[in-house]
């Protein structure tokens, strides 16, 4: 909505005004108008003078307050949410969700309960079921006592979130028009004057004018809520006893009034039991009421129709001859004139139907329609006979009941002018509010969980295929003082089977690699149960690879303990990488989280819709200092970020200072708020770790709760977790005894107690508990995304303001979802164009392969230890298709988007952001396109290679590096390095396919040792330049990369860290080398990196391999400050940029799909752009002329 329809607002006559309160500052007041088509709901501060700071804070608090709650677990079935708000010079506005399909219930009571003269062409002769003579009924108390849990559970999630309501009544809840239930119809509203306990602070006169309980606890929310019952019952508070309620409702009512009492503490299970009691009394009484009640039955007479058809081919089967409409309408008041009569409720994508039995046919029973005043409408107060079955249908479940009623069946044709006669029937929501309330799940929600399930299960399936089935025995005759153990693989059919659906090599061959991997040290061997299924009880040994021995045909490995092997050993046994230990730990996680997404629709819809889930609200405050210090990119997106809700993408390209612009955040985030709280999480504990130390710097106006809970040491998840929560802990711990109130506890207790606060303090003592209520306590947060910590904080339902995750571009959906349902608003920050999600690859290959090899890998969650408990309820087993997920080409594309889109979730949200951008609309995600890291002309190959020619170079750090560099080339005057001022320079190994002489590849399994050597004389050449007075105290830092693991350890192994110049240092690493995994999101000042790969392979991914992967060449292009010196053959990418055949108009539109495409378009592009000439960005120097020239 724009400024001009908002200031029109105040000026609307034909309004309807639910309620005002005037105050010092302004009217507060809530409105309902129409605009055009549509109801809108509007609660208006409108101002009186031009002060308008204090009504302003009370916007901001409700705005808070909503925006707080509404990512709670299933809080939009019980709350009311906002819209949007907004502001202008006449007031302070918030518009809420379902104004036009819900009313204010002191207004609808007005208009559509209470009334005194009712329609004579009204439809349905019963009064509604709040009227105060239907709630006298016992069936319309059912529906009444299920609508007071709604507000409970409501209640219930506000006092989770440490927030008192304080004004709980007709005008602050909501009856929605919009669901099928009567019993779903209440939401609570009405957060103006809410009160959150740990932001307690003096409140402004003009919020103290209303009238309000003269206490502010949970218990006074449970006293309102009685007082609001009492009035819906029509019933005087000080008259409960006397009425003729159930003797259980009257105990509930006298408890939740009874606030005086310590021992009566009400909470929402004690309400559930009660009012779970409260139904069951309430139906016992209900079914004996109703017995011999009528419930009338249309049908409609309609030859062509298929129901029609089944009945008389049913009535045929006992007649000849085709029958009258007497006579099917007698056949079906006789089928139906049953005792007891069975109800079905079916569910099928989310549509909810109900099915009667019959002694011979089924029958299908929805409302029946009529039309008032020209308008098509719907009531349960006569059921209609939707369709008809012969026998009951293989989708039913067992959601059945059985009741007393009677069957009265009449003709649905012309009946609407007949209805007078039928004025004492029952109307069908007695039966069908009997059935408990089931769960219902959205088509976003179904979607969604296809594609995160897929990745789940690839997950579990290449778990599963890594769990090596051996037989295990002792070494006789070993010499050596260690215990050697012989393993043998056993023959794993399933593990074949498996192998070949995942698209991985057979278990055989992956083990023999497997035990050639440096990266694994420990092995463990644990006892199988029966069909080789672990046995978590048993012990398990851990082990080191010792060797093959080929002659016995045997792996030999050696115990790391001492055990008593001879009573552990088997021949059934199960050999796993001792880090596979912890997946088992994620996956339980993961699925915890899946299931709890179940109960988070706005966080699903805001990522399946991001679109239609967009909103924006003006921001009111004044900057923090550090905006000023913003690039303007980053300012117009610091704003950005400020004013959206839910979800803000932050797209960071290589060296745009991403930390820089999320401290900056922090900043005004406590300074609009000192009680803020915020979650900061990222993929890997090096990124956590770097947030911190940034964050740590910062300086508030209060002092913060700041939590590193994430360890960069432990190996071990669950010495990790242990280690986390005692280090965090134990300050606190240490604080409150130096308290006086420690020292008073050991003074004047009793020595049971003294005993128990001596043990609590023990280091030994247990303190889960207290380190929740630190979590709980967390102004700022620093976690892993996949953590113990994250699980917990889901567990105990602790929200945060703020969830911001880096490092999301190399996160997968999975590994991304927990932190995003821990805060309502919630900033996502990485590049999808650098580090890929783990298992994108494995992921692509199985989805591009036969719909029987999906289909296997989904049933890896459908049962067994890994099994997604929702799978059934939410994926669908209904029919044959859906058990098989629709086994055809229609279903195998939809489940590729859906898999690919919300596996790489993040490149998902940038690309609909991107679109919205495109278009000039309002969006909720931008690239910050100004680096501030790079040599220009590093920025400018990274930039025009990946990103479109949009990465620019911050203007004063082009100043910064036309300055004299702080280092240079000793003995390489004469190739002009010493004062070249280009950012990258290419050592050229002669391309062998251009040089006959040179023979066999240089690449030999992974290793290239002619650029070790060409390393090492880099190293002895280079020098800092001490003249350079800015850098003339300062260390310079370099670090070597290299993308393949093996010239890593091998780099590091041949060259000493003693080797580094003078003035030089390693970057946050003991190693000279690191692989480029490792280092994304680090940075040096030089950067030497071991390209490698040097052979005459017959297709481009054989010979290029990694430098054929776009992502992985822009970060390893864009880490160097000063110079980048890439150590390789030029030679190799140039004659494979040959083969390319790239024209940009033809193939666009296939290249946004084709990975591999994409990638030989990068190829091309760097290619084209370091061979220009005269060359622009990079120096190139011959092995030979380096060699030479530095005389080795």
């Amino acid at each position: 909505m724009d400024n001009h329809n908002i200031m029109v607002i105040c000026n609307i006559e034909d309004k309807l005004e639910i309620y005002s309160n005037d105050t010092q500052a302004g009217r507060v007041s809530l409105v309902e108008y129409m605009d055009g088509d549509e109801v809108k709901r509007v609660k208006i501060w409108e101002l009186k003078n031009e002060k308008s700071e204090a009504l302003r804070d009370m916007w901001l608090h409700e705005i808070r307050q909503i925006l707080k709650i509404q990512n709670y677990p299933k809080a939009n079935n019980y709350l009311e949410l906002l819209k949007s708000a907004h502001y202008d010079d006449k007031g302070f506005y918030i518009f809420y969700e379902d104004a036009n399909t819900s009313r204010v219930l002191s207004e609808y009571l007005k208009s559509r309960v209470n009334i005194e003269k009712r329609d004579i062409r009204t439809i349905s002769r019963n009064k509604h079921w709040l009227h105060k003579k239907s709630l006298m009924l016992s069936h319309n108390r059912i529906i009444f006592w299920k609508n007071i849990l709604r507000i409970s559970r409501a209640i219930q999630i506000l006092h989770d979130q440490n927030i008192i309501h304080r004004n709980i009544n007709c005008e602050s809840i909501i009856y929605d028009l919009n669901v099928e239930n009567d019993s779903e119809r209440f939401k609570l509203s009405g957060f103006e004057w809410t009160l959150c306990l740990y932001q307690l602070k003096k409140e402004d006169p003009i919020l103290t004018e209303r009238k309000l309980y003269p206490f502010a606890s949970f218990r006074s929310d449970w006293l309102a809520l009685s007082y609001l019952i009492c009035k819906l019952l029509d019933i005087k508070t000080t008259e409960i006893n006397d009425s003729y309620l159930s003797s259980k409702e009257k105990k509930f009512i006298d408890n939740l009034m009874n606030y005086n009492s310590i021992s009566n503490n009400i909470n929402l299970e004690k309400v559930e039991i009660s009012i779970s009691s409260i139904i069951k009394e309430l139906s016992s009484l209900d079914l004996s009421a109703t017995r011999n009640k009528d419930y009338i039955l249309l049908l409609h007479f309609d030859s062509e129709n298929s129901k029609d058809k089944i009945i008389r081919e049913s009535i045929m089967n006992e007649l000849d001859y085709e029958p009258s409409k007497d006579e099917v309408l007698n056949f079906v008041r006789n089928d139906l004139d049953v005792k007891n009569l069975i109800v079905y409720k079916c569910t099928i994508r989310n549509n909810t139907f109900y099915l009667i039995v019959g002694k011979k046919l089924v029958y299908q029973v929805g409302k029946f329609k009529y039309f008032e005043e020209d308008e098509e409408r719907f009531t349960w107060d006569y059921g209609y006979i939707e369709n008809v079955f012969p026998v009951l249908p293989s989708f039913v479940k067992n959601d059945k009941i059985e009741v007393f009623a009677k069957i009265k069946v009449e003709v649905a044709n012309g009946f609407y002018t007949r209805r007078g006669s039928f004025e004492n029937t029952e109307s069908w929501v007695n039966i069908f509010e009997i059935f408990p309330n089931n769960e219902k799940y959205s088509d976003n929600l179904q979607e969604l969980y296809q594609g995160l399930l897929f990745s789940y299960a690839v997950e579990v399936g290449l778990y599963k295929a890594n769990l090596f089935q051996v037989c295990a025995e002792v070494e006789k005759n070993n010499s050596s003082t260690h215990t050697n153990i012989l393993i043998k693989l056993n023959e794993d059919i399933n593990n074949k089977i498996l192998s070949k659906k995942l698209k991985i090599k057979p278990f055989k061959e992956r083990f023999d690699d497997f035990i050639k991997d440096e990266k694994i040290q420990k092995w463990v061997l644990v006892r199988n149960k029966k069909n080789n299924i672990v046995d978590d009880l048993s012990i398990p040994i851990e082990l080191e690879f010792i060797k093959k021995d080929y002659a016995r045909k045997v792996y030999i490995f050696r115990a790391k303990k001492d055990y008593n092997i001879k009573n552990i050993l088997s021949d059934s046994m199960t050999l796993m990488a001792g880090d596979t230990q912890g997946d088992k730990i994620n996956f339980r996680r993961k699925s915890k989280a899946l299931v709890k997404l179940a109960n988070q629709t706005l966080l699903v819809n805001s990522i399946v819709n991001p679109i239609d889930s967009l909103s924006k609200i003006n921001y009111t405050h004044e900057f923090h200092e550090s905006f000023q210090e913003l690039d303007h990119v980053k300012k117009e997106i610091f704003k950005q970020v400020l004013e959206t809700q839910p979800n803000f993408i932050v797209q960071g390209p290589p060296g745009v200072g991403k930390t820089f612009l999320i401290t900056a955040l922090i900043n005004q985030i406590f300074k609009d708020e000192a009680y803020s709280k915020i979650l900061l999480t990222a993929q890997s504990h090096a990124t956590v770790n770097i947030l911190y130390n940034e964050v740590k710097k910062l300086k508030f106006d209060k002092e913060l709760i700041i939590i590193d809970a994430f360890n960069n040491k432990s190996k071990d998840q669950d010495d990790e977790d242990f280690k986390i929560s005692s280090r965090v802990t134990k300050p606190y711990i240490n604080d409150f005894k130096r308290s006086q109130m420690f020292k008073d506890g050991c003074e004047n207790q009793t020595d049971d107690f003294k005993n128990k606060l001596n043990n609590f303090i023990n280091e030994n003592g247990d303190w889960g508990s207290f380190f929740e209520q630190i979590l709980k306590a967390a102004n700022i947060l620093f976690t892993t995304s996949n953590s113990k910590i994250i699980e917990n904080l889901l567990d105990n339902n602790i929200q945060f303001d703020f969830s911001i995750l880096e490092e999301a571009g190399k996160s997968s959906g999975l590994e991304i979802i927990s932190p995003l349902m821990l805060s309502h608003r919630r900033i996502l920050i990485g590049d999808h164009m650098q580090l890929p999600p783990f298992l994108e690859r494995s992921i692509n290959k199985i989805l591009d392969s036969d719909i029987s090899n999906i289909r296997h890998v989904i049933d890896e969650v459908k049962d067994g230890e890994f099994k997604f408990p929702l799978f059934n309820q939410i994926l669908g087993d209904t029919n044959q298709d859906q058990s098989d997920l629709n086994i055809s080409l229609d279903s195998k594309l939809k489940l590729q988007k859906n898999s690919k889109d919300y596996f790489g979730l993040f490149k998902f949200l940038t690309k609909k952001a991107e679109e919205l951008n495109k278009r000039k609309q309002p969006s909720f995600g931008k690239r910050v396109n100004i680096q501030h890291r790079m040599h220009p002309d590093i920025a400018n190959i990274v930039s025009k290679t990946v990103y479109n020619s949009e990465l620019e170079t911050y203007h004063e750090l082009q100043a910064k590096f036309s300055d004299p560099n702080p280092f240079y080339f000793e003995y390489l005057e004469k190739l002009q390095l010493s004062t070249s001022t280009k950012g990258v320079l290419w050592l050229d190994v002669p391309y062998k396919n251009d040089h006959q002489k040179l023979e066999g590849n240089f690449d030999d399994n992974y290793i290239n040792s002619q650029e070790v050597d060409l390393i090492k004389a880099i190293f002895s050449i280079l020098k800092k330049d001490n003249s350079v007075k800015k850098y003339k105290n300062k260390k310079l830092t370099i670090q070597v990369l290299s993308p393949y693991l093996k010239q890593v350890n091998f780099i590091n192994a041949r060259i000493p860290k003693n080797i580094l110049p003078e003035g030089f240092d390693l970057k946050n690493s003991d190693e000279i080398c690191k692989s480029v995994d490792s280092f994304q999101g680090d940075e040096a000042d030089i950067i030497i990196v071991s390209l490698v790969r040097h052979n005459n392979a017959s297709s481009i991914r054989e010979s290029l391999g990694f430098l054929l992967d776009q992502r992985r060449m822009n970060v390893l292009l864009s880490r160097a400050k000063f110079k980048l010196i890439l150590v390789g053959s030029f030679g190799l990418f140039e004659s494979w940029a040959k083969t390319v055949d790239y024209y940009e108009s033809e193939v666009q539109e296939k290249l946004s799909n084709d990975t591999n495409a994409d990638d030989k378009k990068f190829v091309k592009r760097l290619s084209n752009l370091l061979s220009s000439f005269p060359p622009a960005y990079c120096d190139f120097v011959s092995t030979e002329d380096f060699f030479n020239e530095n005389g080795n």
